[in-house]
C-alpha cells in the first residue's frame, strides 16, 4: 500500500500550508496513551464505556471495551459542537474506538502531554493537534493531544 504523505504547498505572498494526507477523514489506526491519564465515567445510553481525560472536560473516550488500552483500534476523533447566540464552537473531542477492520486508515500515535505555556503550539507535523486548558483553569497549563502519522 502506498501512503499518500503530508505535503506542503506553497499559497501567494511565501505562505505555506501542510495539506493532509488524502485518505485522512478523522480516522486512524492507534493505540492510546497511557491508562493512568483518564478516569472512568460510566456507560452511555449506546452501552459504550466512557473515559475522561484526568486534567480536562473537553477530551473524552468512548470505547466497546471496558479496559480498553494497550490494543490497536480504529479511532474516529468526533469534535463535538456547542451553539450559542448563533454561533456554532468546538466543545470537546470524542475518540470513538471501533474493533480493526479497515486497513486503509492511516497508522498514526497519540501523543499526550501537559505543557506550562502561555498558548499551546506543536512542533512537529501533525494530522491533527487539540490544546485543552487543564483544570483548574489558569491557561498556563494546557493538556495537549498531537496525531502523528506512523512512517
Amino acid at each position: 500500500m502506498t501512503k499518500n504523505r503530508c505535503r506542503v504547498v506553497e499559497l501567494k505572498g511565501g505562505v505555506y500550508i501542510v495539506m493532509l494526507p488524502d485518505e485522512f477523514n478523522n480516522k486512524i489506526r492507534a493505540l492510546l496513551p497511557n491508562k493512568s491519564n483518564y478516569k472512568a465515567l460510566g456507560v452511555n445510553t449506546s452501552n459504550k464505556f466512557v473515559y475522561q481525560d484526568c486534567k480536562t472536560q473537553m477530551l473524552r473516550i468512548v470505547s466497546p471495551e471496558t479496559e480498553p488500552w494497550e490494543k490497536e483500534w480504529d479511532i474516529l476523533l468526533s469534535f463535538q459542537r456547542k451553539k450559542s447566540d448563533k454561533a456554532e464552537y468546538d466543545s470537546r473531542l470524542d475518540l470513538k474506538l471501533f474493533y480493526p477492520e479497515d486497513d486503509s486508515l492511516i497508522k498514526a500515535t497519540i501523543v499526550r502531554d501537559l505543557i506550562r505555556a502561555d498558548y499551546p503550539r506543536s512542533d512537529i507535523i501533525t494530522l491533527r493537534f487539540a490544546a485543552f486548558p487543564s483544570e483548574p483553569i489558569n491557561y498556563k497549563f494546557w493538556v495537549v493531544y498531537s496525531i502523528v502519522e506512523i512512517v
